[in-house]
């Protein structure tokens, strides 16, 4: 993962779990793989552990809670979705599909009551390429997705990049292994506190 806020970017190395109910799991890694962070969402709460700094943070799984950890205006159960290789669309009153000319892409217009969508896909395998969603005028975010891997259902993109242009921000995500269709213990997506220590509001 890298992180790019204007000039200034932060590197990173993670664990991450995702589920098809929206449930997702993040571990930021140590140099040494050891979690220096994790983050569960169960799809209402979200729960994140600071092993360095000994705190527990516990909140509503809401977009503005995930960028305690990731500065990406998306909810847990969108990131989730986006990392397995789906679009969480937005609920829709109408939409259009057009033929983009100049990029070879069909895209998808979605319209709803507070959201619309533009949705990317490439013409041989319909595999989504970008995605912007929008409140109003007001882009609230860009992803883009490449490299996919793997067959039949087991498609998943390898590259994601996230922008916000409002707030300078750039979040490239590189899948370096990955596994489809595996069974995930329902442990994973549940976070305790350690004991002793105080469970903080987020």
């Amino acid at each position: 993962l890298e992180v790019w806020r204007g000039a200034e970017r932060v590197r990173a190395k993670q664990l991450v779990a995702v589920d098809g109910n929206g449930r997702l799991r993040l571990d930021v890694l140590s140099p040494f793989g050891q979690p220096l962070t994790t983050l569960v969402s169960d799809g209402s709460r979200l729960m994140i552990y600071a092993v360095d700094e000994q705190r527990f943070f516990l909140g509503a799984s809401t977009a503005e809670n995930l960028a305690r950890l990731l500065p990406i205006t998306v909810s847990p159960t969108e990131l989730s979705t986006l990392i397995r290789g789906s679009i969480p669309v937005i609920e829709h009153t109408g939409g259009t599909v057009d033929w983009d000319k100049k990029s070879g892409r069909y895209i998808l217009q979605l319209n709803g009551e507070d959201r619309s969508q533009t949705i990317e896909m490439e013409p041989d395998f319909l595999r989504v390429t970008r995605l912007e969603t929008r409140s109003g005028e007001t882009l609230i975010y860009r992803a883009r997705f490449g490299d996919y891997s793997g067959t039949g259902d087991a498609v998943i993109p390898q590259r994601i990049r996230f922008e916000s242009p409002d707030q300078e921000l750039r979040v490239d995500l590189t899948v370096l292994d990955f596994s489809m269709n595996t069974t995930i213990s329902e442990a994973a997506f549940v976070l305790e506190p350690p004991r002793g220590i105080q469970v903080e509001p987020l």
